[in-house]
């Protein structure tokens, strides 16, 4: 694979995440015909905090080359009190609204604690939202396959303990990374790659589910009706892989199945469609759908960045120069922290740093 071709599918890969987030969440279980008719009347369509959460893991990877766990948790602190409004779930608000006035307490004691707090127990939460956001991690390591494991796990491990929310991480990003070159690979030893790097059985259960529903031949009802499609990494991330793996050659037909199954939508969409995207390449993306995803000169901006990086180009202080109002980079690397004053303190932060 030639240079240009791979970064036109690093190119895919990422803005197919963003498509598929932000379809999924605004025309959720809706079928082609009716998506079509309301992208018409839209001018832009707004992503979620799966997207903006990604943007958080390429910044970190342009500016370091490698994920540091605390510093990408301030990151994606930072962009959670700066955007409140992107569907951000209850155990991310609470853990980055605790964290931003508890300056030096480690990740792993504010999981365990909002664990606590939310969910009763200790080990965390089983959620999708470590594996919804490390796509750029495949893309990065994909010709160093070992380290994809390791800087899967420090990703995920900023807001999920839980084993299945780190092994969904680290399946991912290893999906994204064999997307880009799929075509050497059949299904079953695809989903035979994944299943070396799972360590957990709920994990490979689910992906040697997808193996039997590939084999048999099973239609897309019976595809979804295979799964829940919740928020639950084991139920929503399996799926996502089985649409992309049932629709290799249409971008467009990977997004409208993963949209229309319904359930955790804008998830289950946008890691489907980064999958395909990094398959297929930017241009099996329609404009039409390029063009009303919002902010879409910035993400422009922030892919190349990333894939200049990524080539070895040293583009980290033009990149900390670059200036948005609604991203402003140059707060990122303040002694790897993300200073806040004036924000209201929660109740529940003076447990916290009793710890």
């Amino acid at each position: 694979m030639t240079d240009k071709e791979l970064n036109k599918k690093i190119r895919g890969c990422l803005f197919g995440a963003v498509i598929g987030d932000a379809i999924g969440e605004n025309f959720g279980a809706g079928d082609k015909a009716e998506i079509e008719t309301e992208l018409q009347k839209s001018e832009v369509i707004r992503y979620t905090d799966d997207s903006l959460m990604t943007f958080g893991v390429c910044q970190q990877l342009i500016i370091h080359g490698r994920i540091r766990l605390e510093q990408l948790a301030d990151i994606f602190m930072y962009d959670h009190l700066a955007n409140l409004d992107r569907a951000y779930g209850t155990g991310t608000y609470f853990l980055f609204n605790i964290r931003k006035d508890t300056a030096g307490v480690s990740s792993k004691k504010l999981n365990r604690f909002v664990s606590e707090l939310l969910y009763k127990n200790s080990s965390g939460s089983m959620g999708n939202g470590a594996c919804m956001r490390v796509a750029p991690i495949g893309l990065w390591f994909s010709n160093r396959p070992r380290l994809i494991k390791k800087n899967a796990v420090k990703s995920a491990r900023t807001t999920h303990i839980h084993p299945l929310g780190v092994d969904s991480a680290v399946i991912m990003a290893k999906a994204a990374a064999l997307a880009l070159d799929a075509d050497k690979i059949s299904n079953d030893d695809f989903i035979a790659e994944l299943l070396k790097v799972s360590s957990t059985g709920g994990f490979r259960e689910a992906l040697e589910k997808n193996r039997i529903l590939l084999n048999k031949g099973v239609d897309s009802d019976g595809c979804m009706n295979s799964f829940l499609r919740d928020e639950t990494a084991v139920e929503s991330l399996p799926f996502s892989i089985l649409t992309f793996l049932r629709n290799r050659d249409s971008f467009e037909d990977c997004l409208y199945e993963a949209v229309s199954a319904g359930g955790d939508t804008d998830t289950i969409s946008s890691m489907a469609c980064a999958l395909s995207g990094a398959y297929l390449g930017i241009e099996s993306i329609p404009e039409r759908l390029l063009s009303v995803i919002e902010n879409h000169d910035y993400i422009e901006r922030l892919i190349d960045y990333f894939i200049r990086a990524r080539s070895g180009e040293d583009v980290k202080q033009d990149f900390l120069d670059m200036k948005d109002e609604t991203f402003p980079w140059a707060l990122l690397e303040e002694n790897d922290k993300v200073l806040f004053k004036n924000i209201d303190k929660l109740p529940i932060v003076r447990a916290m740093k009793e710890l």
